[in-house]
């Protein structure tokens, strides 16, 4: 060998570390978990993807909603932040019935890259993981009985040897430790044999996403589930005045049980437009704004309704058309004329 791959293969064998370059299974072994995670990668894709397409259209629909004033913006925030926090505990819960299997592949890996070395000096050893450059090892040290261990990001990993085969065992056994542990041995593997069929760089690269992939969807979590449990105890603000309005729209009167006010003032006015306010007596009052004809010509119709929010009801309270404010037999004449011509003609209905 040539280059600084010779050098370091040549310092790799220095007394003390001993390498058997049987590459035949560790190959066939990388080529599998390779296969699968492009597999799972695959898969991963499509759910997101997915999960984006229903989201989407669930944003979509809720913008439509707030655009006719059935909704605010907060309940879609709420309900977003529901989704997201759902959409983290589906694949957390994804991981619980994977991780064991997940666990045994990379520990699988760690365990054919640590079998094809022999130490017979720990300060060899100690040296060479030094020295390997690998981004999961924070430090290297030799504890009161004299093994090496390595302090990784996730946790701590002590080398040690069971009937002459090297191990590497971490702390805890999780997830994130387990991706630590297969890079850590693979790097090492890599440095002491440049001819090891294992790619350390990518390997770790891929692992450190893995493993980060679970502290993003903790924070995602998170902040959803503060939000979503924030607006579950302000209701006020999820709700805000749209609940007045849909008081109102969902209402109807009681000689017309099946027709809402909602339903028969679209079908009579265009120009549909409903607003709450609290008037200046500390009043709940939910107005709306449409245009509809009168003797011959195109008109905007103001009505206003006085609720009691306590009681559940409203009463029409006034009304104006082009601005001139309506007597209370014509407020009455208004309302029958709109609801008698619900369902019986099409476009914009005629006032009396």
């Amino acid at each position: 060998m040539f280059g600084t791959n010779g050098e370091e293969h040549e310092k790799a064998l220095e007394p003390g570390i001993e390498v058997r370059e049987e590459f035949e299974e560790l190959s066939l072994l990388a080529q599998k978990i390779r296969s699968s995670e492009k597999r799972w990668g695959k898969i991963g894709k499509v759910l997101a993807v997915l999960a984006l397409f229903l989201w989407g259209r669930v944003a979509l629909r809720d913008l439509s909603s707030i655009m006719e004033g059935e909704i605010s913006v907060w309940y879609m925030v709420n309900e977003m932040a529901g989704l997201i926090f759902a959409g983290c505990a589906l694949v957390y819960a994804y991981l619980d019935v994977v991780v064991p299997i997940v666990n045994v592949k990379k520990n699988s890996l760690a365990d054919e890259c640590l079998k094809l070395m022999t130490v017979k000096d720990r300060q060899a050893l100690k040296k060479a993981v030094s020295e390997m450059h690998c981004q999961a090892v924070k430090s290297v040290y030799l504890d009161e009985n004299g093994n090496v261990c390595v302090q990784g990001k996730r946790c701590k990993h002590i080398f040690q040897e069971e009937e002459g085969v090297l191990t590497l065992v971490p702390a805890k056994e999780t997830y994130k430790t387990a991706l630590e542990k297969e890079s850590i041995a693979g790097c090492l593997l890599k440095y002491l044999s440049s001819d090891a069929p294992v790619n350390a760089y990518e390997k770790e690269r891929y692992n450190s996403r893995l493993s980060k992939l679970n502290y993003i969807l903790a924070a995602l979590a998170t902040v959803s589930a503060g939000v979503f449990l924030f607006f579950g105890v302000r209701s006020d603000l999820l709700e805000g005045s749209d609940k007045y309005v849909r008081m109102v729209v969902s209402g109807h009167p009681g000689s017309y049980p099946d027709i809402s006010y909602g339903d028969a003032f679209d079908a009579f006015f265009e120009n549909c437009e409903w607003s709450y306010f609290k008037s200046d007596q500390g009043q709940d009052v939910v107005e709306f704004h449409g245009r509809c004809f009168s003797d011959g010509e195109k008109k905007d119709v103001d009505i206003q309704f006085l609720l009691s929010v306590e009681d559940g009801t409203f009463e029409l309270y006034a009304s104006a058309i082009d601005g001139e404010f309506q007597t209370e037999f014509e407020n009455g004449l208004l309302l029958i004329t709109v609801f008698e011509s619900y369902g019986t003609g099409d476009g914009i209905g005629t006032m009396p």
